[in-house]
């Protein structure tokens, strides 16, 4: 089984000043071991080598003799007069065996964790590091800059890049433009990596964890009262959450697999390379089309359809108004999608790029491995997507899933929510009531907790400037999914529900 995002992050070797890089990189792409002679003439004390080895082949489990499987070379410096660390990053390549595998992604991340550690614990001998107050990222002129490989990286990881006449290059573009072939040399290309503040722990580039990062409870909008009548439906949402903190409903009774009692949510990782094409045919604005248009009340309102590849369209909705902030339709349906019957559902999981996939990964965490595309679709009730950027369209107030979807009341103690982050662009958070927020780690990280339990997003309270992170939401009936045991009959819901 390939190693996940944080495996690849894990296994990463940092080699302060190591004299025989070169040796290591030749059969990385040439824009890593080329660059290897110019990185080792730079002063030992400001250059840094990432290293991953490969002592077998990641698909074959077989020994290989590549020695790394991936590399990449920085150069840490103190801007003068600026109070800023300057991290040059002079190449990245990984061996063809594991490209798209998240060893990439995983060594940028580590990147920022070692020069933001470099900066403030290991100053240089003048002490020019010890009063920086930010780094600032940015790409050495070499091959890196003429990869799309790498610029596709750098764009999902916050990066921002511009053509010719100040033009913003998205990850849409520089997709179609890879897929087209096209040199990068047909393009005078100016690469800026976002400002860190020196506040941590750091995930990668433009991106904080916890420290000022989530707004407080107290600045979210407060849940709905506890009401006791029998039959309302806030009700039965908060003995589910309480029935959770006891630990005593799974959330699939074949495996018997429960959420964590801290969070009362079950976190899993998709595969990195499947949310990546995902997000990549999001992120393509020409499968999107938007017309303004006017209801029967002469409203104004926005149609936002995503076309999949097969023709059929999903459509945004605009009138959800459970926020944490302010509302408004037209935003909302420019940053939402979703499915319309069981139809829609099927084509959508059998037609969107790394969708299946994705749902499979959540299906093996829950002790499904071996469920089959039928069983998965039978199962399926619901799918939605959604972009989050500084407007906030998607950041929920707290609500319930099952009402919010008018599940079936026979479906709505099975139905399982499962989200994942498609972008590596930031992180996000959701909080279940009672249970400490859970931040998702970033790209492919993705969460399995009841839909009937009351929960909210939890907002940030700076999203970078266009920038915008992609989620897919599954709703999953846990009833329908295959039992693991011969001839065993499907069980009631939890009594205590």
């Amino acid at each position: 089984m390939l190693p996940s995002v944080t495996q690849w992050r894990s296994s990463v070797r940092v080699v302060p000043s190591y004299p025989a890089v070169k040796k290591y990189l030749t059969l990385l792409p040439d824009s890593t071991h080329l660059s290897a002679a110019a990185f080792c003439s730079l002063p030992a004390a400001n250059r840094v080598a990432l290293l991953v080895d490969a002592p077998s082949n990641p698909l074959t489990g077989l020994p290989t003799t590549a020695g790394i499987a991936g590399a990449l070379l920085m150069e840490i410096s103190c801007v003068r007069n600026a109070n800023v660390a300057q991290v040059k990053i002079h190449s990245l390549g990984v061996h063809e065996s594991v490209q798209d595998r998240g060893l990439a992604s995983a060594l940028l991340m580590r990147a920022v964790d070692v020069a933001v550690a470099h900066v403030i614990d290991d100053p240089n001998e003048t002490g020019a590091f010890v009063c920086a107050s930010a780094l600032s990222f940015c790409l050495a002129d070499g091959l890196c800059r003429r990869n799309w490989d790498v610029l596709l990286l750098l764009l999902r990881h916050g990066w921002r890049i511009w053509t010719q006449g100040a033009a913003e290059l998205l990850v849409g573009h520089a997709h179609r433009y890879r897929a087209e072939k096209r040199s990068v040399y047909e393009f005078d290309l100016t690469v800026a990596g976002p400002m860190v503040p020196l506040r941590g722990p750091v995930l990668y580039p433009g991106v904080q964890s916890g420290v000022q990062l989530f707004k407080k409870p107290v600045q979210l909008a407060a849940p709905p009262p506890r009401i006791t009548s029998r039959g309302e439906k806030w009700t039965k949402s908060y003995k589910i959450n309480d029935n959770l903190q006891r630990g005593i409903i799974p959330l699939c009774v074949e495996s018997g697999v429960r959420p964590l009692p801290a969070k009362g949510l079950l976190p899993f990782f998709a595969n990195v390379r499947d949310c990546q094409v995902l997000e990549d045919y999001l992120a393509d604005v020409a499968n999107h089309t938007f017309n303004v248009t006017t209801d029967k009340h002469d409203r104004e309102i926005l149609v936002h359809k995503l076309r999949l590849p097969g023709g059929t369209e999903l459509e945004g909705y605009m009138d959800y108004g459970t926020l944490n902030g302010k509302h408004d339709s037209l935003l909302q349906s420019a940053r939402t999608l979703k499915t319309k019957g069981k139809a829609q559902v099927h084509t959508a999981l059998m037609e969107l790029p790394g969708c299946r996939d994705i749902l499979q990964s959540a299906m093996e965490r829950l002790g499904h491995g071996g469920i089959t595309v039928e069983q998965m679709t039978n199962a399926l009730r619901h799918l939605h997507i959604l972009n989050l950027d500084r407007h906030a369209q998607v950041d929920f107030g707290w609500h319930e899933d099952t009402y919010d979807l008018n599940v079936t009341e026979s479906q709505r103690d099975t139905t399982l929510s499962i989200i994942v982050q498609l972008s590596a662009t930031f992180t996000t958070a959701m909080q279940l009531w009672g249970f400490a927020y859970h931040e998702y780690p970033g790209q492919a990280a993705g969460v399995v907790f009841h839909g009937r339990a009351l929960h909210r997003s939890v907002p940030r309270v700076h999203i970078p400037h266009h920038r915008a992170v992609w989620k897919i939401a599954y709703f999953v009936d846990a009833s329908a999914l295959p039992s693991r045991r011969v001839g065993a009959k499907s069980k009631k819901p939890c009594e205590a529900c």
